[in-house]
């Protein structure tokens, strides 16, 4: 039923050692502490010399098998170290004494635990020795909880992981805790809370039946690992599993985070930080296994999506307009990426990779070499002639597997149109937004449908529409594709099942697995609203201008309904500028000078249009105003009045063309230019005036 461990006599506690009477699942308040601890040699690298420490698949350090050779062997050991106040221990060419932890934060406790981390000044892949007396005043079962995988706990010398039980005597108990560290972030902690928990017998007993269990799972886990290490003639099983399992993972990566389409979707730079690592991964294994790790358009599909997003001016940066993920593509994910790259896209994303590194497609090979360096002298592809990209890139994107789709009218240059849509069709285990049916446009060098840049946002600050007096929804939810059509110039719809965005959800019941991203039906609770989108984009300039727009938004149930769109500065990003948007009757406008956008309401019939900054506050998720109030104005087009909600967009150089308008909501019919746009119940349908 556990471990016997009878206390320690004859024991007094030595000079300034704390003692503690024993509280049930009480982490004791005051400990000595020694270390860091580091094996000789180990300062010619985080790994040089580490003897006896083993590393989990998951990064853990675990503690090494046979403590009594470490660094307290000079005290008899770990089981038998009965230090005091000031002993001295030398190991590793470094000494150090046992001293009182710390309380201030940040060198040995935080919020209430053990920051072994910071109570080794951070000394990463070292070990940590912290030492205090239980005094325990009756016989009791008890569970050693450490809450750290990777630390032991010495119980007057019986060794105890975290979850082992044992039976108490009254006396005193020393305690000794090894807790070594790894690697970890500069923002990191390793904390622990070693403790005792009292339990009862029964408890314990059912304590060693679990743990037998397990040693039988690790026994024939162990018998596999001997056949296979048989079968391989003595090669060694451990990186043999590890190969296997960094394959996994960078699929699962490819499959799940970017998915078909090379979409990466977490927020801002962290998009290109999540994927920049699996990038040198791909080419890697392709070249010594000869086979992809993924056979799929994901990965290979990351620097061509990345290239379609932005319109490129005849001299100066290329531009793009965030709407899932930071746009901007680095030199290492060239250099890392490019052999993936489909054949068909090759000499245009050559061309990609000059523009976005050397600033000018003319530039030669060696001016690429900024960053990635070696890989760049890998993968670059000598004697390969670059090409613009209107030769071979298409003019629509789909990234089905997160839900992003983009359309552009051409690759001339920086009056490039280029309208994208978000449906956030999986979930994002990352930095992400209540942000499913957005959308963003640009073109004629102007941004016309502005959204949020960094990572703190919400989904009012959102080209959507808002339920104010609903305020209970599952807003962050995904939407759901309807349909999705494509032209050969670039312009297409996509619909969208926004219900789960209008759904309730259950508390404590996960509405999507972590792996997988499978909807689980039981966790949402019908609000008795729903709601679909559906966004179509035509460049056939039969309208009259080069973009036609046009959002449907049709909401059963509910309270007040406001359809948003967000303003934009004349920069990249910023709070929206008012001073050239207007509203009159059913139609607003928005007038950069050198190009105007129109946008008309067919339903509803009494729509009330507000060109104005509404106040907002939101409270910080990240960074250093996590938790504090942010105030967050928006600027932009607001829309009320009505559960459907039918607006049709001209951008344009000069007057906008004539609308005419056949009956009524969503049922109408509009003539703009020779163009049609009907609504069938399912999408946007455009047409031609015969």
């Amino acid at each position: 039923a556990g471990a016997k461990i009878a206390p320690a006599k004859p024991y007094n506690p030595g000079e300034g050692v704390p003692v503690h009477m024993f509280e049930d699942d009480k982490m004791p308040e005051d400990w000595l502490y020694a270390g860091p601890f580091r094996p000789k040699g180990s300062d010619e690298g985080p790994l040089a010399g580490i003897t006896g420490l083993r590393f989990t698949f998951e990064g853990e350090v675990q503690a090494p098998a046979n403590e009594q050779a470490g660094p307290l062997a000079d005290l008899n050991g770990m089981a038998r170290a009965r230090p005091e106040l000031g002993t001295q221990v030398t190991f590793g060419g470094k000494t150090h004494r046992f001293h009182k932890l710390s309380h201030k934060e940040d060198e040995g406790y935080w919020e209430g635990k053990i920051d072994i981390t910071n109570a080794a000044d951070r000394e990463l892949f070292s070990r940590n020795y912290f030492y205090c007396v239980i005094r325990n005043d009756e016989s009791r079962w008890v569970r050693a909880d450490l809450n750290y995988g990777a630390g032991r706990m010495y119980l007057n010398g019986t060794p105890l992981q975290d979850g082992d039980s044992a039976h108490l005597e009254p006396g005193f108990y020393p305690v000794m805790v090894s807790a070594p560290i790894g690697w970890m972030n500069s923002w990191g902690r390793h904390l622990m809370t070693p403790k005792l928990t009292q339990i009862s017998q029964e408890r314990a007993q059912e304590i060693a039946r679990e743990q037998e269990a397990e040693y039988k799972h690790r026994m024939a886990r162990w018998k596999y690992d001997f056949e296979q290490w048989q079968r391989m003639d003595g090669r060694d099983v451990g990186y043999y599993k590890l190969a296997r399992a960094g394959w996994l993972m960078n699929y699962l990566h490819y499959r799940g985070a970017m998915g078909t389409g090379g979409f990466q979707a977490e927020l801002t730079h962290y998009s290109n930080i999540a994927s920049g690592e699996a990038a040198k991964y791909a080419p890697a294994y392709e070249r010594v296994f000869a086979r992809e790790v993924s056979p799929y358009d994901d990965v290979s599909h990351f620097l061509p999506r990345k290239i379609f997003a932005h319109v490129y001016p005849d001299r100066g940066k290329p531009k793009a307009q965030e709407i899932n993920g930071k746009p901007s593509v680095e030199a290492g994910m060239f250099a890392s990426l490019y052999p993936l790259v489909p054949e068909k896209w090759k000499r245009a994303i050559l061309w990609g990779w000059h523009r976005h590194v050397a600033g000018t497609a003319e530039a030669s090979p060696k001016k690429l070499l900024k960053s990635a360096t070696l890989r760049t002298f890998l993968h670059y592809p000598l004697g390969t002639s670059i090409e613009h990209p209107r030769q071979s890139m298409p003019l629509t994107w789909e990234a089905p597997t997160l839900g992003f789709y983009a359309f552009r009218n051409a690759w001339s240059g920086a009056d490039d149109f280029v309208a994208q849509v978000f449906l956030k069709a999986h979930p994002i285990n990352g930095w992400n937004s209540g942000n499913a049916g957005t959308f963003r446009l640009r073109g004629l060098g102007h941004i016309w449908a502005h959204g949020p840049t960094d990572r703190n946002r919400v989904r009012w600050e959102e080209n959507v529409v808002m339920l104010p007096q609903d305020t209970d929804l599952f807003t962050s939810a995904l939407g759901k594709l309807i349909d999705a059509d494509f032209q050969n110039d670039g312009s297409g719809v996509v619909s969208i099942d926004m219900n789960d965005i209008y759904a309730k959800t259950k508390e404590g019941v996960p509405p999507y697995s972590d792996y997988g991203g499978v909807r689980n039906p039981e966790a949402f609770v019908d609000s008795g609203i729903s709601g679909m989108r559906s966004i179509g984009v035509d460049y056939s300039r039969r309208s009259g201008a080069p973009c036609l727009f046009v959002v449907v938004d049709r909401i059963h149930g509910g309270g007040k309904k406001i359809w948003t769109w967000q303003l934009a500065t004349s920069t990249e990003s910023g709070t929206g500028d008012l001073s050239n948007a207007s509203v009159n009757g059913d139609t607003f406008i928005i007038d950069k000078g050198d190009a105007t956008l129109r946008g008309k309401f067919i339903a509803p019939n009494d729509v009330k249009l507000f060109a104005e900054q509404r106040e907002k506050t939101m409270i910080g998720r990240a960074g250093s105003p996590a938790g504090e109030t942010l105030d967050r104005p928006i600027s932009g087009i607001f829309a009320e009045g009505g559960d459907v909600y039918f607006a049709v967009i001209t951008v344009q150089r000069g007057d906008a063309p004539p609308t005419r308008v056949e009956g009524s909501g969503l049922n109408a019919t509009v003539h703009v230019g020779n163009r049609t746009i009907r609504f069938d119940d399912r999408k946007i349908r455009f047409g031609t005036d015969n």
